[in-house]
């Protein structure tokens, strides 16, 4: 059984404002019981809150129960967008990392194993890197979400400039109505 992933993406949010409102959604959602890991990355006024449970019962117990009152406690920073997501591929855990990259993918009907065989050329690409500390393919409902965990900033950069070209050579996004990209550090404190 996948384990569901809450992700949110934060737009226009101050970098302290919103740490400080995480680190009480974190506490919250530990207290509530069934949270499996958490991270959260900031990158200017961008940034995301990922938090996986262990199971669909867990998450719902979440919302009906704690979502409210985290709500009123710890507020919300910023606008944000909310998908609910299972894993499809898991690369491990993030180990020792730092910072993650992350593409959000709108795929077009009939394009998911496209889609899909393409991330798997990405992650095998990314799994050779110096510095790739994990990640997951993840997919909502014509939704996917590929993330990458590096041990710094300058190992993603390697890769993306030594690796990316060749691979945006050998894969497609046609099969893709819509991309958004995501890199930013780690925040140590809501990594669970």
């Amino acid at each position: 059984m996948a384990m569901p992933l809450k992700h949110i993406a934060f737009h226009e949010v101050e970098k302290d404002a919103w740490i400080q409102s995480q680190r009480r959604w974190l506490a919250l959602s530990v207290e509530a019981g069934g949270l499996l890991s958490a991270w959260g990355a900031v990158a200017g006024s961008e940034a995301r809150a990922v938090f996986e449970w262990e199971s669909e019962d867990a998450l719902r117990g979440f919302m009906e129960h704690t979502h409210n009152r985290a709500l009123a406690d710890a507020g919300t920073v910023g606008k944000s967008a909310v998908l609910y997501l299972s894993k499809l591929i898991d690369l491990g855990p993030r180990g020792d990392a730092a910072f993650v990259g992350e593409s959000v993918a709108w795929v077009k009907e009939g394009g998911d194993d496209s889609w899909v065989a393409s991330q798997r050329a990405w992650y095998e690409a990314m799994t050779a890197c110096d510095g790739f500390a994990g990640g997951h393919l993840a997919r909502g409902r014509r939704t996917y979400v590929s993330t990458s965990f590096w041990r710094d900033a300058a190992a993603h950069a390697r890769f993306d400039h030594d690796v990316v070209p060749t691979l945006r050579a050998r894969t497609t996004d046609e099969q893709v109505a819509r991309l958004v990209r995501f890199e930013g550090a780690l925040v140590p404190e809501l990594c669970r």
